[in-house]
């Protein structure tokens, strides 16, 4: 897939099909990466959008200290689609202050039929300060038709999750419960304040 590593700032990774490989279609890690955005991806789709091409792994993983990166955004053309990946749509693991706002993981292009990924739509595990979704218009994410959990946050704390309180991030649960947290100490703030 597309790697960004070992200190690399200030990308944009933008309107791409990563699809078929053998581990992650979208990679960002190592300290010192950060800055960068990845916006107006098809990650795990076919090229239409319509069904699944997925990859072996990941569609998006951030990992290993990469910091303060966006995945998405508020405008339609920064909207990321992940769907049909082995494992998690997005997965953050020792990642610390990431944005996961306005995409669609889980579903085709029209977020309209589910192309899901093989476990969670979104994993946050032995991070910090990450969030998901937001307050503002634009920033919730289409999170369903996932294999297992929508978003699973687990072994630290400082997250920041809007699931579908408000409407802010829609959260369809797929075979298990859709929200998550295991091992997880909090706090959590949520978009009706708990």
């Amino acid at each position: 897939g597309i790697c960004i590593y070992t200190g690399a700032t200030e990308n944009v990774v933008r309107g791409n099909l990563a699809s078929g490989n053998a581990r992650a279609g979208i990679y960002l890690y190592g300290v010192g990466t950060m800055s960068n955005t990845v916006a107006g991806n098809v990650i795990g789709l076919n090229a239409s959008g319509t069904g699944s091409l997925g990859n072996g792994n990941y569609g998006v993983m951030v990992f290993n200290g990469a910091s303060h990166n966006v995945i998405g955004g508020t405008d339609l053309q920064d909207r990321n689609v992940v769907g049909g990946n082995g494992w998690d749509g997005v997965r953050l693991h020792r990642a610390s202050s990431n944005r996961v706002i306005g995409n669609y993981i889980g579903t085709n292009t029209g977020g309209d039929a589910a192309i899901p990924n093989g476990y969670r739509g979104v994993f946050i595990w032995e991070a910090e300060d990450n969030e998901i979704g937001g307050a503002y218009v634009g920033e919730g994410n289409l999170i369903s038709g996932n294999a297992h959990q929508g978003i699973e946050l687990r072994a630290k704390t400082g997250y920041l999750a809007f699931p579908d309180i408000a409407g802010l991030s829609t959260v369809y649960s797929g075979v298990f419960q859709s929200l998550n947290f295991p091992d997880s100490d909090g706090p959590f703030a949520h978009s009706d304040g708990t």
